[in-house]
């Protein structure tokens, strides 16, 4: 059980059972039984350009971030909670990615990548929206202070309700000219009623960075149109087909004092030994055929048995500092954990932690665990560099 919190803030997280999951076949590319050697090497690798926030599966286990006080200085609020169940697009917010290329996404960009036509989406898809006033709308989308206001008809329409004269004198004018009238600029857009308008409807706002629009960091994946359907290699630098190990043994939490280890993190190194008295684990061997890569007897210990050290700069607090030992095969973006070993069936379980970044630091790997894959006996798995 992991405790996520900030400095002098506890949050008690309870574990669940981790439900059997396996990413849907069309995602992996595993080797077929009667393959060569070589050929299970190269086939095995995850096709990331068809994953997505909103395919990937629901975490098991709830969690809770405290942390309103630290959002001055990152630049966003960065609490939550989240319940075992919640999928990933509601739990990560866009201020977690701003070491990605997220924030410089335009919307427009966004919703070509899906496939959304931005007329088939309604103005109340962008929940924020409700929250700002005429003023810092019109800033937040580029020349839109230029457009006279009869080609934007959400701010026609809330013309109407502010300006006490004839509407059809000031159709004519720019949004620009208007924010001079106060009544008008501090008037909220929630004063209508934003799914009767598409984003098509509001010049300029499918060109808008999502960084431009007002509190952007507070907003979760799942409330910008198509993010959470956009392919994790568009969103994240990622590792599609990387080097590979045989899983020999899986072992159980009985096991103890494992030191031939592969598994760690970032901030401690790869090798860090369980040394303790409850160590699962699978022993590794190299994939044989190949030329020996050093994986023989090497052990992948659970993130389950054993955290390690995470984080840095000013988020290095966040849970602790610790987080689930595991790898990274795929990246930084995320970490590779063991989150459950079964001896009597020879099976093994793996999930994704992912942390949040910010300009003053990262926090551990905490965010978790989404079941990603499991593996059986002799079945290879990711190991990365």
């Amino acid at each position: 059980m992991f405790s996520r919190y900030f400095p002098g803030v506890l949050s008690v997280v309870s574990a669940t059972v981790l439900s059997s999951f396996t990413v849907p076949a069309v995602f992996l590319s595993f080797p077929q039984p009667k393959a060569s050697a070589e050929e299970r090497f190269v086939s095995q690798s995850i096709d990331w350009s068809r994953i997505t926030f909103s395919t990937l599966s629901p975490v098991t286990e709830g969690g809770t971030i405290y942390g309103t006080q630290y959002g001055g200085e990152l630049g966003y609020d960065p609490s939550r909670s989240w319940e075992a169940g919640t999928p990933i697009a509601e739990i990560i917010k866009l201020g977690d990615l701003s070491d990605t290329a997220v924030p410089s996404f335009k919307l427009g960009e966004i919703l070509s990548v899906v496939g959304y036509d931005p007329s088939s989406v309604i103005l109340s898809a962008l929940p924020l929206l409700e929250n700002l006033n005429v003023r810092q709308f019109v800033r937040a989308v580029p020349g839109l202070s230029h457009t006279p206001l009869q080609e934007v008809p959400v701010l026609h329409d809330l013309a109407q309700l502010a300006v006490e004269r004839n509407i059809h004198s000031l159709a004519r004018k720019t949004v620009g000219e208007l924010l001079n009238e106060p009544k008008f600029a501090n008037l909220s857009l929630a004063n209508v009623d934003l799914s009767g308008y598409s984003l098509a409807d509001i010049p300029g706002l499918v060109r808008t960075p999502l960084k431009n629009l007002p509190h952007w960091g507070n907003l979760f994946v799942w409330q910008i149109p198509g993010l959470a359907d956009l392919p994790l290699n568009q969103i994240f630098a990622l590792d599609s087909t990387v080097p590979m190990a045989m899983v020999d043994v899986v072992f159980g939490e009985k096991e103890a004092r494992r030191l031939n280890t592969i598994t760690g993190g970032y901030e401690e190194g790869f090798n860090v030994p369980c040394d303790q008295s409850s160590c699962a684990y699978l022993e590794l061997v190299d994939v044989p055929g190949l030329p020996p890569t050093g994986m023989h007897g090497k052990q992948w210990v659970s993130g389950y048995s054993q955290e390690v050290k995470g984080g840095s700069g000013c988020l290095a607090w966040v849970n602790g500092g610790k987080e689930p030992t595991g790898r990274h095969p795929f990246g930084s973006a995320f970490k590779l954990v063991l989150t459950d070993t079964d001896e009597p069936t020879a099976t093994a379980e793996f999930s994704l932690y992912f942390r949040f970044s910010t300009w003053c630091g990262k926090s551990p790997y905490f965010i978790g665990p989404v079941p990603l894959f499991s593996i059986r006996e002799k079945d290879l798995i990711f190991v990365g560099y």
